[in-house]
């Protein structure tokens, strides 16, 4: 038997090895890319800067918040700013005579150092004149269980191994009745 083909019964065992693992992937890639897991952020966040009525991004199995954020605050420029955690994200932009010019970006650090390493991102032509942060005694509990600033990802989007990685959830969510195929494929009223 000659080497080529020794490399194409190999290339068709493998194959034939791999088959299952693909077959099985159809389904949660067809829902993860369906749902708009793949979206791209970066367009996201310059639709909503750039459009007054409302661009929703709602994912369900990833959580890219940190670098949503610190990308939002960094092409809005605003003038006005509240940061910190969840508290702060009631907030509304209603609440102020500039509109335009405030940003909630509540939620995007969980640590004093999250809050400094965003605010750090930001230009110095850029820097918010009034910021309204909400600090809480966790930032600043040096024992407490946080992710490193890489795994908070302010420069680079989610990447897609992490999203591929709720494979099996996608699964768990369906047999659940979480959602339904008819769902995928219904669209989504603009």
């Amino acid at each position: 038997m000659s080497e080529r083909d020794e490399l194409k019964r190999f290339a068709c065992k493998f194959g034939l090895f791999l088959s299952p693992f693909l077959i099985l992937s159809i389904f949660p890639l067809a829902v993860l890319f369906k749902s708009g897991e793949f979206i791209n952020l970066d367009r996201v966040v310059r639709e909503q800067a750039q459009t007054r009525r409302g661009v929703l991004l709602g994912l369900a199995y990833s959580d890219p918040e940190k670098y949503f954020k610190t990308k939002s605050v960094l092409e809005r420029k605003p003038k006005l700013l509240a940061l910190g955690n969840s508290r702060v994200l009631q907030f509304r932009s209603e609440l102020f005579r500039d509109t335009a010019n405030f940003y909630n970006a509540g939620g995007g650090a969980r640590r004093v150092e999250h809050l400094d390493e965003l605010l750090r991102q930001i230009p110095p032509d850029a820097t918010p004149s009034v910021i309204i942060l909400g600090l809480e005694q966790s930032f600043f509990d040096p024992f407490r269980v946080c992710k490193t600033m890489e795994e908070f990802q302010y420069n680079s989007p989610p990447s897609r191994v992490a999203v591929l990685e709720s494979f099996w959830k996608v699964y768990s969510d369906y047999s659940h009745h979480k959602f339904m195929l008819m769902d995928l494929f219904a669209g989504v009223d603009e």
